[in-house]
C-alpha cells in the first residue's frame, strides 16, 4: 500500500498535467481538490454530495457535477452517483494522463447521462 501523502501529491501532479494537455478549468480542479482534502484514505471510497460541495465551494451543482464528469471522463477519479443520495468517489490509482473529448463531444456525453439520470 502507497504512503497516502505520496499519493495525494501524485494526483496533485497529475490533475495539473491533464489541465496543461486538456485545459479542464479551474472549477474542475477546485472540485478535484476538494474532494482531495475530504477524503481521509485516497485508497479508499470518498462520499459527498453534490449539496455539499456546491456550499462549500460556492459553486452552483451544475457546475460542481460538469466538473466530476469531466474527471470521471478523464479517468482519473471514478464517481457514482445515485440520485438522492450523496455521490461516491474513488481515485483511480492506474490513472494514466490521456487526451480528453473535444468540448463538443463533452456536451453531448453530458447531455446524454443528463438525460439517462433525469428521465421524463
Amino acid at each position: 500500500m502507497k504512503d497516502s501523502n505520496i499519493y495525494k501529491a501524485d494526483l496533485f501532479k497529475k490533475i495539473f498535467e491533464l489541465n496543461s494537455k486538456n485545459k479542464i478549468g479551474a472549477n474542475t480542479i477546485t472540485v478535484f481538490t476538494f474532494i482531495l482534502y475530504k477524503c481521509d484514505d485516497v485508497q479508499k471510497e470518498i462520499v459527498l454530495s453534490d449539496y455539499e460541495m456546491a456550499r462549500e465551494l460556492g459553486l452552483s451543482r451544475q457546475t460542481i457535477i460538469t466538473a466530476k464528469n469531466k474527471l470521471k471522463l478523464s479517468g482519473i477519479l471514478n464517481c457514482e452517483r445515485n440520485r438522492g443520495f450523496p455521490n461516491r468517489f474513488n481515485f483511480n490509482e492506474n490513472y494514466r494522463l490521456k487526451e480528453l473529448p473535444k468540448i463538443n463531444e463533452i456536451k453531448e456525453i453530458l447531455e446524454k447521462y443528463e438525460e439517462k439520470m433525469n428521465p421524463k
